[in-house]
């Protein structure tokens, strides 16, 4: 039988869930831990570096699509779609900042043709 704290609700509110094994006996498990694919915004979440990085690219949604797809198939495969567009994103973003980069080094004289001779 249940403790008197079991059936009190004090098991859930520890982070228990009241379960019976289908003869009536109450047992007491862990929850299940969070799936890694839960995007949904926590407070931790809104200093971690990646997503910060991945938001500066402009592909986040397609990063998140990704994560949804795999929370949704557990089967990585099955989620190749949304992994090319996402991966075309960034291939597109990592050009665009190179050729940014080298515009920006070309406009700039170098120390050794300004320094007279």
């Amino acid at each position: 039988m249940c403790p008197p704290r079991c059936a009190s609700g004090a098991a859930s509110e520890a982070g228990y869930e009241k379960q019976t094994d289908g003869v009536g006996t109450a047992h007491r498990n862990r929850m299940a831990p969070p799936s890694p694919h839960d995007r949904r915004r926590k407070d931790e979440d809104e200093d971690d570096p990646v997503e910060q990085m991945i938001s500066r690219t402009g592909c986040a949604e397609l990063h998140y699509a990704v994560q949804e797809c795999m929370a949704e198939h557990q089967d990585w495969r099955l989620c190749q779609s949304h992994v090319k567009t996402f991966k075309d994103c960034m291939m597109n973003f990592q050009i665009a900042q190179k050729q940014q980069l080298m515009k920006q080094q070309q406009q700039q004289p170098t120390a050794s043709k300004s320094a007279p001779s």
